[in-house]
């Protein structure tokens, strides 16, 4: 009621589908990969949940339907792409500076994740680039 007794109107305000939460989780997901917090090792949901402060299952939910992968698989995929940045940018890098730039500090554990995500290995793929520039 307001200051007169007169019951005031309800406004109802519409509430956000699904979707468009799961495009805000998405959103900030984004927003979190452009800044390379990934580039820690060890980076768990928990965290990037804290960190964005969006619930872990809504995080889990949007990385496995919208990106087709599971957490930890989307980690590595934005490691390695930055990896491959790394590499253009510098082909004579060592693989094992590369990973410890990315949050992939062990050489070996690199090496297998690199492969699976850029489809070769380091080793194979450092001589394509050298040949295009």
């Amino acid at each position: 009621m307001d200051e007169t007794g007169n019951e005031l109107p309800l406004i109802r305000m519409p509430l956000p589908s699904y979707k468009e939460k799961i495009d805000g989780v998405e959103e900030s997901l984004k927003e979190w990969a452009k800044h390379k917090h990934y580039h820690r090792p060890g980076v768990k949901l928990s965290e990037v949940a804290a960190e964005t402060g969006i619930a872990s299952i809504h995080i889990s939910y949007c990385v496995r339907n919208r990106m087709k992968m599971n957490f930890p698989a989307w980690l590595n995929s934005l490691r390695i792409e930055d990896a491959k940045r790394m590499i253009h940018r510098n082909p004579d890098i060592p693989s094992y500076e590369v990973g410890y730039k990315i949050g992939c500090p062990n050489p070996e554990t690199f090496k297998k994740v690199f492969q699976k995500f850029a489809g070769c290995t380091f080793n194979e793929y450092v001589p394509q680039i050298k040949a295009q520039q």
